[in-house]
């Protein structure tokens, strides 16, 4: 699935099951519920999800509450869902003021 709009993109793939799903753009109040839209459809699956926002250039608190929300989706339905690390600086900051930062599950590729 692939969702384009002006200063937003949100693509996802399948792997083995898992759900790839990748954002760049901009993740705030405007294009959040897309986002989250996508997470629940796939949990509602039954597909655990690794999230890249490596292209994310701007978060604001409703993207990170897409996120949150669709974490604790995938917790209650026993899937996986993880970032793949690591996370840019525009993700992080808002994870950091609102005190989650340390508490988003993250996946780190391991070298070949």
């Amino acid at each position: 699935m692939r969702l384009t709009a002006p200063e937003f993109t949100l693509v996802t793939t399948d792997d083995l099951g898992w759900a790839n799903v990748a954002v760049g753009g901009e993740l705030d109040a405007a294009t959040a519920d897309d986002l989250q839209d996508v997470l629940r459809r796939e949990a509602l699956a039954g597909r655990s999800v690794l999230l890249d926002l490596s292209a994310v250039e701007f978060m604001d608190s409703s993207g990170l509450t897409a996120i949150l929300c669709s974490l604790a989706l995938a917790r209650e339905r026993d899937l996986g869902f993880s970032l793949r690390a690591p996370i840019p600086p525009s993700v992080a900051r808002v994870a950091d003021l609102c005190g989650v930062l340390d508490t988003l599950p993250l996946w780190v590729a391991r070298p070949a």
